[in-house]
């Protein structure tokens, strides 16, 4: 292992510039994929109304998680909110979320106005541990949602049963693990819905997108309203009143609370190109991650997210749990981006802890939803512990793996750990005292 003075305190760098350009994340985007927007431009049909683009990549997603339904929206977070509003969520009713995962989860629940209740994560895979879901059930619990987090596929089978014996919804966030598997299905076939996004880190990029999966014909028709401002064609005298006089009786009319959620042509062809390269991208990710898993188990220093056997561990952000305890888990970060490695973490703190939950910040300068008369004016207080979910925001290291990386790419960032991690254990704290001078 190398025994020479890290970056941090005089020594040279692993990486130059040039090198590090190759270790940062960035899109895999080629020919096809602007090919296919300067088609969509040249036609000069650009949203779903005008072209098919839309149509067609919905279904070719659909096929690919194999659902019967796709929805296609301008993000993942427009996803998780247009199911909740399909689900017909309201003031007073509550979905089940991980302590420990990314904010648009909580924020899709508090769209509805219904209330988020947190339960802790496994500190294997940092997803939602099934056994205890229970003890956030409550007679209002109406969904869950459960994020197969950085890739991992959380274990679906314990929460459909633990979902089915008290009788509400699993939402799958699929944000993160576009292509993973459980148990020989999709991430986002196994539970009632899935939603996925198409950012530009993601498995798979439209610039800006997410996606639906049902096989709840009518959710899929309700998300589809609430996706597209509420629009709704058909016989309004159907809907309403029989006393009611109304001057039309087919038309496009209004009866939900909808918004704009809509993906335009462009970034449909995007995806459509993205869609067919997927499953090349997603192996070669797996396979660097994999390299990095056996060089960094080695040291016993580094702890890799792991999944159970079952299930296709995308790696779409390589985390782990540090094991040093000669040095801070952010000083190592510092000197692992010393060396030129594009190291950092994920959510810092636990969902709940947050001043959002913890002072009940609501709409406006309320506390709604957290206290509403709205539903029976209960109070919902954010005073639990969540330790796994804390450890992990504690301790987690996340490395720039990706699957555009060649070996040698890889070896450096191996090499700066080793390096790091053995200047710590000749010097001890005496080395963070002196980084700091």
């Amino acid at each position: 292992m190398p025994s020479e003075d890290i970056a941090l305190c005089g020594g040279k760098p692993l990486t130059c510039k040039q090198s590090l350009a190759r270790l940062l994340r960035a899109p895999e985007i080629g020919n096809e994929e602007i090919a296919a927007a300067k088609r969509v431009l040249l036609s000069r049909k650009l949203n779903r109304v005008s072209s098919d683009e839309v149509e067609k990549f919905e279904k070719e997603f659909s096929r690919y998680i194999g659902t019967k339904h796709a929805l296609v929206v301008n993000s993942g977070t427009a996803a998780l909110h247009a199911s909740l509003a399909a689900l017909g969520l309201g003031p007073g009713d509550e979905v089940i979320v991980p302590a420990y995962t990314y904010m648009a989860a909580a924020h899709a629940v508090l769209h509805q106005n219904a209330i988020p209740i947190f339960a802790d994560i496994k500190p294997d895979n940092f997803n939602i541990d099934p056994l205890l879901i229970e003890g956030a059930v409550s007679e209002r619990t109406k969904a869950i949602i459960v994020p197969h987090l950085f890739g991992c596929p959380a274990e679906m089978n314990a929460i459909m049963r633990i979902a089915r014996r008290h009788h509400f919804y699993v939402v799958e966030d699929c944000c993160q693990a576009c292509g993973a598997e459980y148990e020989g299905r999709k991430v986002g076939s196994i539970g009632d819905i899935g939603c996925f996004s198409f950012g530009e880190n993601k498995n798979m990029t439209t610039g800006e997108g997410g996606a639906i999966t049902t096989d709840l014909s009518e959710v899929d028709k309700e998300a589809r309203i609430v996706a597209h401002e509420g629009e709704v064609f058909g016989n309004l005298a159907s809907t309403t009143s029989k006393q009611q006089k109304l001057p039309i009786s087919s038309a496009m009319f209004y009866n939900h609370i909808g918004y704009n959620y809509r993906m335009s042509a462009i970034h449909a062809a995007i995806g459509r190109v993205q869609l067919q390269k997927l499953e090349d991208m997603n192996a070669r990710k797996i396979s660097n991650a994999r390299y990095i898993n056996e060089r960094l188990l080695e040291s016993g220093l580094f702890t890799p997210q792991t999944c159970t056997r079952n299930a296709k561990h995308l790696y779409t952000y390589y985390v782990g749990i540090l094991r040093h305890k000669k040095v801070s888990r952010d000083m190592f970060i510092e000197c692992l981006n010393a060396e030129g490695i594009g190291a950092g973490t994920f959510y810092p703190t636990p969902l709940p802890y947050n001043p959002i939950f913890k002072e009940r910040k609501g709409y406006g300068k309320t506390t709604c939803p957290f206290s509403c008369p709205l539903h029976d004016d209960i109070v919902t207080v954010y005073d639990e512990k969540f330790p796994v979910a804390e450890e992990v925001c504690n301790s987690q290291v996340a490395l720039p793996v990706h699957g555009y990386q060649c070996q040698s790419d890889l070896d450096i960032i191996v090499r700066a750990f080793e390096k790091v991690a053995t200047f710590f254990d000749r010097f001890g704290q005496v080395a963070e005292a002196k980084t700091k001078n």
